[in-house]
C-alpha cells in the first residue's frame, strides 16, 4: 500500500497525528472496512518498523482517534469505515497470506452482506451450508469450528434484526424488510 519510509525520517511513534491521520486516510479509502491491527501493520510496514511498542500503539491509536473526530473517516468497534454508514464489500481474501486471513479482521457488516447474498442466491438454505458458502466467498478454505463460531453469530444477528428469517430450518430473506434493506444491513 504505502512505500516504505514514509515518515521521512520520523520515527512512527514520533509522527504528528495529524500527520499520521491522514496516511491512515488513505488506508481506509483503499481498504475499508479495515481492522485497526491491520491498518497498524500497514503503517508499520509504510514505515519500515517490524514491531509494534506501546508508543507505536499509542501514537496509532491516538491517530484514529484524532481521524474520527477530525471525520477523515469512521471508527467503530475496531473497524475503520469511509463513513458512518460502515458501507462494505463483499472480498475473497483466498490469495492473502495466512497472517491476513483471519476472520476478526472481517467486519460484521462485510459477513452480512455475504450471509445476505448467498441466502437471497439460494432462494433458501439450511444454516449449516450457508455458512460453508459464505466462508468460501470471503475466501476462507476451511472451515474451523472458531471461524464458523463468526459466521454464525452474524446469521444470529440478522435474524434478531429481521433481515434472515427462519423457514423451518430454512434460512431465507425475511419479508419484514425490502429489497434495498438486505443490500445493506
Amino acid at each position: 500500500m504505502f512505500p516504505h519510509y514514509i515518515g521521512r525520517g520520523v520515527a512512527l511513534h514520533d509522527e504528528n497525528l495529524t500527520q499520521l491521520a491522514q496516511y491512515i486516510k488513505l488506508i481506509v479509502e483503499v481498504e475499508a472496512p479495515i481492522h485497526e491491527s491491520e491498518v497498524t501493520r500497514r503503517l508499520m510496514d509504510g514505515y519500515g518498523v517490524s514491531r509494534a511498542g506501546n508508543r507505536i500503539i499509542i501514537n496509532i491509536q491516538s491517530a484514529i482517534r484524532k481521524g474520527g473526530a477530525d471525520k477523515l473517516f469512521h471508527y467503530h468497534q475496531q473497524f475503520l469505515y469511509l463513513d458512518h454508514q460502515k458501507l462494505s464489500q463483499i472480498r475473497n481474501r483466498s490469495a492473502f497470506t495466512s497472517a491476513d486471513r483471519n476472520i476478526e479482521y472481517v467486519a460484521p457488516e462485510e459477513i452480512d452482506m455475504a450471509v445476505l447474498e448467498i441466502v437471497r442466491l439460494g432462494f433458501s438454505m439450511p444454516r449449516s451450508i450457508a455458512i460453508s458458502e459464505v466462508l468460501s466467498a470471503l475466501g476462507f478454505g476451511r472451515s474451523t469450528e472458531k471461524i464458523s463460531a463468526v459466521v454464525n453469530h452474524q446469521i444470529d444477528s440478522l435474524l434478531s434484526r429481521h433481515h434472515l428469517a427462519l423457514d423451518g430450518e430454512q434460512l431465507t430473506i425475511s419479508t419484514k424488510h425490502g429489497s434495498d434493506e438486505t443490500r445493506q444491513p
